[in-house]
């Protein structure tokens, strides 16, 4: 992971949304504390812990049904990058001291970790999974420790993430003075993507979606942790480079979100994307509509203590 990348992560519009949860900016739209909302799914942490394990056994549940090309899959053995379409399996625990461990640049592709796990070089460098520029490509299974980031598309479409087990170190974070977040998963100028069954926990950042060129995303069924430092559940943002817009029509339902200071937070120029349904347990707001025309519906909310 660059040093550009790192201190590209959170742009001022992002920064903004964050100081505008804690109060220290004009928010359009935010909500308070629910009162009487003992029944939330995201109570406290340990719910989320055991929602978060039934989402990925039904995930694996769903894949039952399609595992005989597991057998005939290339297998990766060591840090990797993918050129060729086709199906690829981990095959042994992977350990990436510097950098990322599997890099998918062809379209095409099902990459399955299966019960392995992918370890990164801490101190929040390295990515886990990149799919760069691709469409039709799945990554699935398996479990992700030590990593600045879990999962990162780029520029790609018509994708699917989805079963993987994120785990963070809950590690100090404070973007604004240059000390990057632990993120789980990240889209940028990315459409039409998949992402559900994600389990991810001590991080600072869960699930962060950039850029103009992201919409119609489907984000589902994901359970998302943070812990002491957590800082936002999702994130909807500009991308690098300077250009204000947003992620737009992105579907975001029934997702369990606890633990951080904002549960939700959406950037002045991210439009017309739907909320509904999530349950958010959140330090400070549960969620920043800087646009206005995005869509906040049914969705549980508790103010959690620290």
């Amino acid at each position: 992971m660059s040093n550009r990348l790192v201190s590209a992560l959170l742009t001022a519009a992002c920064f903004a949304s964050l100081l505008t949860a804690i109060g220290c900016g004009d928010v359009q739209r935010s909500i308070e504390p629910q009162a009487g909302a003992a029944s939330v799914a995201v109570a406290g942490e340990e719910a989320s812990i055991a929602s978060l394990d039934a989402t990925r056994a039904t995930t694996a549940a769903e894949e039952e049904g399609d595992l005989l090309w597991h057998d005939h899959a290339t297998p990766i053995k060591s840090a990797t990058i993918i050129t060729q379409p086709g199906d690829y399996r981990l095959v042994a625990d992977l350990d990436v001291a510097d950098g990322d461990a599997i890099v998918v640049r062809a379209s095409d592709v099902r990459l399955w970790l299966g019960d392995y796990r992918l370890r990164g070089p801490g101190n929040k460098q390295g990515r886990a999974i990149v799919l760069d520029g691709v469409q039709r490509v799945s990554a699935s299974g398996g479990h992700i420790e030590r990593f600045g980031f879990g999962a990162v598309l780029l520029g790609s479409s018509q994708c699917r993430v989805h079963g993987l087990d994120i785990q963070g170190g809950d590690e100090t974070a404070d973007p604004a003075n240059g000390n990057p977040p632990q993120i789980g998963i990240m889209m940028v100028n990315s459409a039409m993507n998949r992402v559900r069954g994600n389990s991810m926990r001590g991080i600072n950042l869960g699930i962060f979606v950039r850029g103009g060129g992201s919409y119609e995303n489907s984000i589902r069924n994901n359970v998302v942790v943070g812990a002491q430092h957590g800082l936002l559940g999702i994130c909807y943002n500009p991308a690098p480079g300077g250009d204000p817009a947003g992620p737009q029509h992105d579907r975001v339902s029934g997702n369990t979100l606890a633990r951080f200071g904002t549960g939700i937070t959406a950037s002045a120029q991210s439009a017309q994307n739907y909320f509904t349904g999530n349950s958010i347990g959140y330090f400070d707001v549960a969620y920043v509509d800087l646009n206005g025309t995005n869509v906040f519906e049914r969705n549980r909310t508790r103010q959690l203590k620290r």
